[in-house]
């Protein structure tokens, strides 16, 4: 231990006391979303953040040796289980429902490439989820046709960055007018700096010129 002390309180000087990294070696990464803590089954790393809902989990593991299902049972909490595995590609997912509502998510790959977390926590704001929609929770994504939020920056009307620059992308090009097609700005305002924001950089983005092209003139006959 560290013999350097605070004189008043006693604390030891962690700063100078040495440390030592060294890569994580696991075959898989995942994400989890869940009312419930998880139990964190044979997992080298994890990472837990509370949420309105419950908890968001990032974590690290090599693959059980006993398969996915048995372990995604150790892990998640009862239910409903809806699941979908693709061994080529080392891709396990599944989602838990009671009574129709959402209880966790779990997405499993072997790069820390998964779903954003954003439209995921939104189902958990569901009283059910319908069966026609559940296979979206195992795609991470809204289905085809549905609009794909982002990250939330209108907490008041729950209104996403993705939604907001598809719409600064079809004309609305000021916060009034983003306001008056979505909501988002017109209630608290706190958000009014992130749509500016994102007008500014819609701006930037280059736009594609128009090619003329011109027919040879034809001589009269």
């Amino acid at each position: 231990m560290q013999p350097a002390t605070d004189p008043y309180s006693g604390q030891p000087e962690s700063k100078a006391t040495p440390a030592r990294i060294a890569p994580l070696a696991v075959s898989h990464y995942g994400l989890a979303l869940s009312r419930e803590p998880l139990k964190r089954a044979g997992l080298a790393y994890w990472a837990a953040a509370p949420t309105a809902f419950g908890h968001v989990f990032h974590f690290a593991l090599d693959a059980p040796s006993d398969g996915w299902l048995s372990w995604q049972r150790a892990m998640l909490p009862e239910g409903d289980t809806l699941t979908f595995a693709d061994a080529a590609a080392g891709a396990y997912r599944a989602s838990v429902l009671r009574d129709g509502r959402l209880e966790a998510v779990l997405f499993v790959g072997p790069t820390p490439t998964l779903p954003a977390p954003e439209w995921l926590k939104s189902q958990f704001e569901r009283s059910a989820i319908p069966p026609a929609e559940r296979r979206a929770l195992l795609a991470g994504r809204p289905a085809e046709g549905a609009v794909e939020e982002g990250p939330i920056v209108c907490v008041c009307f729950q209104v996403g960055a993705a939604r907001i620059a598809a719409t600064i992308t079809e004309g609305c090009g000021s916060v009034e007018k983003i306001g008056a097609r979505l909501g988002a700005g017109t209630n608290c305002g706190s958000c009014v700096p992130e749509i500016r924001r994102l007008i500014a950089a819609q701006e930037q983005v280059p736009q594609s010129e128009p090619k003329i092209t011109q027919e040879p003139a034809h001589e009269p006959a």
